[in-house]
């Protein structure tokens, strides 16, 4: 953190004061983002971060991975990512509430459309807090939810004891 900060001082020395970045704090480490060109490669990135993230998670901690998440903003992106992952040989399905298993915990990439989390469970969407805990996250087009602070909240919440990656162009 203390070095990341020293190189963040270094960064806004050199641009207009009201464009500098604030100091990181630790809560910021547990999360990564791409912000890559379309078509440059974010889903096979996505890919690698998983299998690099869950050998690394294996290797060395001792907790149990909750579960794997994808956020994506449509359905139609969910259903992209569901044949992605299949020709990368990830199991990945499309989360459901009713049959989201403690057995397919951090084994499975669960797929959920952003519009159906909410802060209460309903008829077609789900609470936030029962998926929370130990998990890794990815947000396919992370920067369609940067304009508000709900969504921001929701996904912070998600991977408050775990890791977020996000990808944007």
């Amino acid at each position: 953190l203390q070095d990341l900060n020293a190189f963040l001082d270094e960064c806004n020395t050199e641009i207009p004061e009201k464009e500098r970045i604030k100091p990181y704090e630790p809560s910021d480490l547990n999360k990564l983002a791409f912000w890559n060109a379309t078509g440059s490669g974010k889903t096979l990135i996505m890919h690698v971060n998983i299998m690099q993230y869950l050998y690394y998670f294996r290797k060395h901690s001792r907790d149990k991975l909750t579960k794997i998440i994808l956020l994506t903003p449509n359905a139609g992106l969910s259903e992209q990512h569901r044949k992605e992952f299949a020709l990368s040989s990830i199991h990945a399905e499309f989360f459901d509430k009713t049959t989201s298993s403690i057995l397919t915990a951090g084994e499975s990439v669960e797929i959920l459309d952003i519009f159906k989390l909410e802060e209460e469970t309903g008829k077609t969407t789900i609470a936030v807090e029962s998926l929370e805990g130990n998990n890794l996250v990815l947000v396919d087009e992370g920067h369609r939810g940067t304009s508000g602070d709900k969504w921001l909240d929701m996904r912070n919440r998600l991977c408050e004891s775990g890791f977020s990656f996000e990808y944007s162009a």
